[in-house]
């Protein structure tokens, strides 16, 4: 839901178009995470932090107004936080055009 506009299935120019990664991190990773604890994420991507941002917060108001159950609680450069059908998610991005595109 957070890349939608930025992540396509196009492939034409793909070196050039924007990328982002969202990887699971802690016990979310390990899928030792309960119901109730916040989910912590990390994206890596080849965009500012500051578009980054932008985009994930278009993208959470779109899902809003199509009845999705999000509800965003911080969206900053630092991280963003928000529930999602019940669930807490703690995301920080990070911009690192090399990673993502090894």
């Amino acid at each position: 839901m957070l890349t939608e506009d930025i992540n396509t299935e196009e492939q034409s120019n793909r070196a050039s178009r924007p990328m982002i990664v969202i990887l699971p991190t802690g016990n979310y990773a390990c899928k030792l995470s309960s119901r109730n604890e916040l989910l912590t994420c990390v994206a890596f991507g080849t965009i500012r932090a500051d578009l980054f941002i932008e985009v994930a917060w278009q993208n959470i108001t779109r899902a809003q107004g199509q009845g999705s159950d999000v509800k965003a609680y911080e969206a900053t450069e630092r991280r963003i936080l928000l529930r999602v059908s019940g669930h807490m998610f703690s995301l920080q991005y990070v911009e690192s055009p090399e990673l993502v595109r090894s």
